[in-house]
């Protein structure tokens, strides 16, 4: 990624994104009490570390879906100001519009449960999570 910002100077936001597929998160020993948004946030402070070091301020997009519409446990962004978050609620109802829902972040949610999960489907499920 910064080879490609050097090279492409002209790029102010980059998409780094996870893979497109649920439940198909690695159970080994080394990953396994690890859930992947801790995963992700660490690759993306890595990123923003290097990113820094060559002194370049490319912004970086995350995208919140599949395994990571639960919220890191134990990680946290150092440099907020280097991403914009996607939401990508991709397993939301869509007979039911936002205007319409209750939008206070009190559903009740699932825990993770690696390689096991059920995708929230309602708005207040999914507003839910994005507030956490």
């Amino acid at each position: 990624m910064v080879e490609y910002s050097k090279n492409n100077s002209e790029i102010d936001y980059l998409h780094f994104w996870l893979s497109d597929a649920l439940n198909t998160q690695c159970e080994c020993e080394n990953c396994k009490d690890t859930i992947p948004s801790d995963f992700y946030v660490m690759m993306l402070n890595e990123i923003d570390e290097k990113l820094a070091r060559a002194g370049l301020d490319t912004k970086i997009v995350f995208l919140i879906y599949f395994d990571l519409l639960w919220e890191p446990q134990k990680e946290r962004i150092k440099n907020p100001d280097r991403f914009v978050m996607m939401f990508a609620p991709f397993s939301r109802t869509y007979s039911k519009a936002y205007a319409e829902s209750d939008l206070s972040g009190r559903a009740p949610l699932a825990p993770y449960e690696r390689n096991r999960l059920v995708m929230p489907r309602s708005v207040e499920e999914n507003v839910a999570r994005l507030r956490r």
